[in-house]
């Protein structure tokens, strides 16, 4: 359980990679899903610290704000499996789900200007993520949908959802979207936008744009310095597909709470059919 939340922890049960049952802890805000007008689900990070609770105080505003929201911030870090015993669960925490880097040049280009330690040290982690990580972005997209879809029972007519990610969420989020656009359908059909901070979604291939092009509306944070997510060599395929980039322009790759401000007013201004 999160200390300090106002959120009414649910346990949220989804079956997902390959069958497997699960359950995952969501921290909800605002109207009870009967008298609910807006559905709002929300990923954090990948750290277990102050990342945790980082969309909770914006779901506390927007409830406030409208009495027809209801929020859900997920705590992946809770996940667990059912009374139906299987061992998955034991890699499926966010630190289990990374894509790796496959493009010399764009490893390069990413730790351009880096002190040669630092650059070691970003070498070392890929490597290590490459050789040990055991799950990647695509099933983690795949847990996300089963989130939302299942247990929140959200992505259907009647039930659209708007999305809120992360940095490490943000490539599970990017990728689920990916999927979605691709796959077509009544989940595709029922996401009505989404909030994005600076998305840890290392894809230069004309993806992103291709996705959110005339698709869903996109409001995204993103500063100009962050070191983790480059935004000289990432943002601009967003703002091709149409994502307005606002918040503070300097600041690294921080939770950025000035940033709540254009997303309450983005989020409460979508259409959710």
């Amino acid at each position: 359980m999160i200390s300090g939340s106002t959120g009414h922890r649910i346990s949220l049960s989804f079956s997902c990679l390959g069958d497997y049952d699960f359950t995952c802890d969501g921290y909800f805000f605002g109207a009870r899903e009967e008298e609910a007008t807006k559905r709002i689900f929300a990923v954090h990070g990948v750290t277990p610290g102050i990342s945790r609770t980082r969309w909770h105080a914006l779901g506390e505003r927007l409830a406030k704000a409208d009495p027809g929201v209801r929020f859900c911030a997920i705590d992946w870090h809770s996940i667990d499996r059912t009374e139906k015993f299987q061992e998955e669960f034991l890699t499926c925490l966010p630190k289990h789900f990374f894509d790796t880097i496959d493009d010399e040049e764009l490893f390069n280009e990413m730790v351009s200007g880096l002190p040669a330690d630092k650059v070691a040290k970003q070498k070392a982690l890929l490597d290590s993520i490459n050789s040990q990580c055991p799950r990647d972005g695509k099933q983690g997209a795949q847990v996300l949908r089963a989130m939302i879809e299942q247990g929140c029972g959200w992505g259907k007519p009647g039930k659209p959802f708007s999305l809120c990610i992360k940095s490490w969420s943000g490539a599970i989020g990017m990728q689920m979207l990916v999927d979605a656009k691709e796959e077509g359908g009544e989940f595709r059909d029922n996401i009505a936008g989404a909030v994005i901070m600076h998305p840890a979604f290392f894809s230069q291939t004309g993806v992103v744009k291709e996705t959110l092009t005339d698709w869903i509306p996109v409001i995204m944070s993103w500063a100009r310095d962050d070191p983790k997510v480059a935004y000289r060599l990432f943002a601009q395929q967003y703002i091709d597909a149409g994502a307005k980039i606002v918040g503070p322009q300097s600041g690294g790759h921080a939770n950025f709470l000035e940033f709540d401000d254009d997303a309450k007013e983005f989020l409460l201004g979508l259409s959710h059919m």
